[in-house]
């Protein structure tokens, strides 16, 4: 109705550049509001984001068999869809893709500075089996940890 009414008294143009002015006011602060609430977002992902990285660096929360995003959720005190938006924005890559780089980081000490079996580092580092380790730190890598291990001697 009041659309109506400032249509009647300043006619279609008029009208148009007060409803385009509206428009772009509401635009404006709605894209002021997503920006405050993006700053909040990134800020609040540095601070999680170094709290997960103190668990995985200082912790090694990565060994742990099947641990999961909900485990590492729970510890950090936040929910799931946030902490996945933080691992993306923050890492590039999902939970799981992070879990696995930490694993053959660790690994590939292993595997420089031992004579371990592959099975051994498998194990330690929070693999199930050897074959596993080989798929992952093949992903990862591009080479198998065999031949990691040569070339590092």
């Amino acid at each position: 109705w009041v659309y109506f009414a400032v249509y009647a008294v300043l006619g279609v143009s008029g009208f148009l550049g007060i409803a385009m002015n509206m428009e772009f006011r509401t635009i404006v602060t709605r894209e002021g509001a997503e920006s405050v609430q993006m700053d909040r977002f990134i800020q609040g992902n540095k601070d999680l984001s170094r709290r997960m990285r103190d668990i995985f660096e200082k912790d090694n929360i990565f060994l742990r068999q099947g641990i999961t995003i909900d485990d590492v959720v729970s510890t950090l005190g936040t929910n799931r869809t946030y902490f996945t938006r933080m691992m993306r924005a923050e890492f590039g890559m999902s939970f799981t893709e992070y879990v696995q780089c930490e694993r053959v980081k660790y690994c590939k000490k292993s595997l420089r500075d031992g004579n371990a079996s592959l099975e051994s580092i498998a194990f330690d580092s929070g693999f199930g089996s050897a074959s596993s380790l080989t798929r992952v730190f093949k992903k990862v890598t591009g080479q198998t940890p065999d031949e990691f291990r040569k070339r590092c001697r």
